[in-house]
């Protein structure tokens, strides 16, 4: 699914695949815009791009594009009020959202990025100061993010670059739709490349040292249960009914859920409360409430599908030592 800047799209509901794609694409616009909360705040998003991957430069250039957009609506609404800003312009990415959202984007946007200041506090009086503005912005966004070997270069394709400054030379038609594709680009990137690194960290590792330690406690208490279990089956010689074999399932199902547990570093109990431990610690005091829905519903998801995984582990274990035939060794 492409990450389209205008519109969402809706969920397939026929497809688990599609419902997974269209909340990592809530999560990550919650994200970029500065509404999400803990524990995928916008800062924890930023920091992580700058420590483990050198994405950092495609958040940037999502800021500064957002902020030029916005502003341009808001000094094009002011100097034309009777007339509909072009949806080529760009400027429709997030004029759709409420008032206090934007307020909060620009505000996030500030703060993170110094240098594109300018973009906030200018006013533009006339068509000409708008013009001049445009021009600025549009310079200063190339020069930063497309020309090539610049330190914060966004990898986009040759080609649209150069229609960029193609464009940017000719002095025609300027205004934020220009980097309409480039950002397109910069966004499916995101998405495809930081975000699940993210995710995986953020919100599909809800535990600690301390209790994944207790997770391969879990598994080897339901490992050694099955073992004794084998064992006791081997010994009578498999003579009597079946039926009394499913007694083996819960031992199975405990060994499989902690081993997936264990090496997931994901527990389905934290998922079902919308909670985690970042610590490992044990004890109630260390457990912190995942305040963000949509990283809650992430988890419920994982957990569902982690879930399955181990159930149908253990079940399949279970069958095939139910079509054992009865006899003795």
């Amino acid at each position: 699914m492409k990450f389209g800047v205008v519109r969402r799209r809706r969920a397939n509901w026929r497809s688990f695949r599609d419902l997974s794609l269209l909340m990592d694409h809530d999560l990550l616009y919650s994200i970029l815009a500065g509404t999400s909360l803990e524990p995928v705040t916008k800062r924890q998003f930023v920091e992580y791009s700058k420590t483990v991957s050198m994405d950092y430069e495609n958040i940037a250039f999502y800021d500064a594009v957002v902020t030029y957009s916005i502003m341009y609506d808001h000094f094009w609404r002011q100097l034309h009020p009777s007339d509909q800003v072009d949806p080529d312009t760009l400027a429709h990415i997030l004029c759709n959202t409420g008032s206090k959202t934007k307020k909060r984007i620009l505000a996030n946007h500030s703060k993170l990025d110094p240098e594109w200041l300018f973009l906030i506090d200018r006013h533009c009086s006339s068509d000409e100061e708008l013009w001049d503005y445009t021009k600025e912005a549009s310079v200063h966004i190339y020069n930063s993010f497309l020309w090539t070997g610049s330190p914060n270069e966004v990898n986009v394709s040759g080609g649209l670059k150069r229609k960029i400054k193609l464009q940017i030379q000719a002095g025609k038609d300027l205004h934020p739709g220009i980097f309409k594709w480039a950002l397109e680009e910069v966004l499916l990137n995101i998405s495809q490349n930081l975000l699940p690194r993210f995710k995986q960290q953020q919100v599909l590792t809800n535990i600690g040292p301390g209790e994944i330690q207790r997770r391969w406690f879990l598994f080897l208490v339901g490992f050694f249960l099955s073992l004794i279990g084998i064992v006791l089956l081997w010994t009578i010689g498999f003579k009597q009914s079946t039926y009394y074999r499913v007694l083996m399932w819960p031992p199975l199902h405990t060994m499989f859920a902690g081993w997936a547990q264990w090496r997931s570093k994901f527990c389905f109990i934290h998922a079902a409360k919308g909670t985690y431990n970042p610590t490992g610690l044990i004890g109630k005091e260390y457990v912190v409430k995942t305040e963000d829905q949509c990283a809650r519903e992430t988890a419920h998801q994982y957990s569902h599908k982690l879930f399955a995984q181990v159930l149908l582990a253990g079940l399949v274990s279970t069958v095939v030592l139910m079509g054992i035939p009865p006899y003795r060794f």
